[in-house]
C-alpha cells in the first residue's frame, strides 16, 4: 500500500461520554488514523488518500460500516468508473474470503454491483458471483451472509437456473439437514417463473415440477425421517401450492405407525422414528371430527414420550380441539 502523508489533516476528537464505565482499549496506530478519517470525512476528501486510510481501518476493524460507506462514496466519485469499481471488486472478494460473516463488506459488494451494472458500458457477468458464494459456502454450508447475498443476486438479476439449484443440491447431498439449503431452494421452486404455467389465464405451478420436488423431498425424508427441514419443505410446498395435506397421511404413517393394526404387540404403542411425521399425522387427524380422538393420542405420546421438551405446546394443541 502506497504511503501518504496525512499531517495537513486537522483531527476532530472523537466523541465520547463523560462517564466511560467500560473504555475500549484501541492500538495508538488505529487512535491516529480514525483522527485522520475523522479530519478528511468533515470535508469530504474522496482521494487516493483517503482510499489508502479507509483500507488501514478496514484491515483493522472489518465491521466498521460508516468507514465501508465512505470508501463506496471515493469510488462512486472516481474517475475511470468501470475499472476502479472492478478493481474494487477484486479487493473486496479477498476482504469477504477472510471475513466470510462480516456483514459491511457483503452489503458493499452489493453496492458495488448494482453501481457497476447500471453505468457500465461493457457487460459484467453476473453470475461470476457464484463463484465467490461458493466458496464461502464451501468453507460454512450455514453462513448466513451469504446465503443473503446469494438470494438478493438470484432474485435481483433472475438467476434461477439449473447452475444454482446444482449448487443446492450438492450441499444437500453432503448435508441433508442443512436447513440452510432448503430455504433456499423453496426460494428458487417459489420464484422461477420457468416452473410455472398458464392456465385458464392463471399462472399455476407445472405439474411436472411439483411432483418432481415431492418426489425429491419424500426420498430426503427417508434418507432421514428425523430430519426436520425435509419435514417443512414438504409441508411448505402443500401450503403454498393448496394441496391437501390429507394425502400426506400415508407418508405419514410410514414413519409413525399410529393405526391399530400395525401396532407393535410387544410394546403396545406406535413404532415411531420420526417425530415430525407424528406431529403431521396429528395435524391430520385434527381435521376431521371422527379422527380428534386419534390426534389427541397423538399429542399425548409427543407430549409424554416422543418429545417431552416441548409438553405444553402439545397440551395446548390438543386440549384445542373440539371433541364435541
Amino acid at each position: 500500500m502506497e504511503a501518504y502523508n496525512y499531517t495537513d489533516i486537522q483531527c476532530p476528537p472523537p466523541e465520547s461520554s463523560e462517564i466511560e464505565l467500560c473504555r475500549i482499549l484501541y492500538s495508538e496506530d488505529y487512535l491516529t488514523n480514525m483522527g485522520y478519517m475523522r479530519g478528511i470525512m468533515s470535508k469530504n476528501e474522496y482521494s487516493e488518500r483517503a482510499l489508502a486510510l479507509t483500507e488501514k481501518i478496514i484491515n483493522v476493524c472489518a465491521a466498521h460500516y460508516t468507514v465501508w460507506e465512505y470508501r463506496y462514496n471515493i469510488i462512486k466519485d472516481g474517475s475511470n468508473h468501470n475499472k476502479i469499481i472492478k478493481d474494487e471488486l477484486i479487493w473486496s472478494e479477498n476482504i469477504i474470503l477472510e471475513n466470510p460473516k462480516n456483514y459491511q463488506v457483503w452489503h458493499y459488494r452489493q453496492l458495488l454491483i448494482i453501481e457497476l451494472v447500471s453505468k457500465s458500458s461493457d457487460d459484467y457477468n453476473v453470475e461470476k458471483e457464484f463463484e465467490l458464494i461458493d466458496k464461502s459456502l464451501i468453507e460454512d454450508s450455514k453462513n448466513y451472509h451469504s446465503w443473503t447475498y446469494r438470494t438478493w443476486l438470484t432474485k435481483h438479476f433472475k438467476l434461477y437456473n439449473d447452475k444454482n439449484l446444482s449448487f443446492i443440491n450438492s450441499l444437500l447431498k453432503s448435508d441433508i439437514r442443512n436447513n440452510s439449503a432448503w430455504n433456499f431452494r423453496f426460494f428458487l421452486l417459489v420464484n422461477n417463473p420457468e416452473n410455472y404455467i398458464e392456465q385458464d389465464r392463471k399462472s399455476i405451478i407445472n405439474g411436472l415440477v411439483l411432483q418432481k420436488e415431492l418426489k425429491f423431498t419424500e426420498n430426503a425424508i427417508e434418507l432421514a425421517p428425523q430430519n426436520q427441514s425435509s419435514w417443512n419443505y414438504l409441508i411448505g410446498i402443500y401450503e403454498k401450492f393448496n394441496l391437501d395435506i390429507n394425502n400426506l397421511k400415508g407418508l405419514s404413517l410410514k414413519y409413525s405407525n399410529f393405526e391399530d393394526d400395525k401396532i407393535s404387540e410387544l410394546e403396545m404403542q406406535p413404532i415411531i422414528s420420526s417425530v415430525h411425521a407424528l406431529e403431521l399425522l396429528a395435524r391430520i387427524y385434527s381435521s376431521s371430527k371422527t379422527t380428534v380422538d386419534k390426534a389427541i393420542r397423538a399429542y399425548d405420546l409427543l407430549a409424554t414420550k416422543y418429545d417431552p421438551i416441548r409438553v405444553n405446546y402439545w397440551k395446548y394443541l390438543s386440549s384445542s380441539l373440539n371433541t364435541t
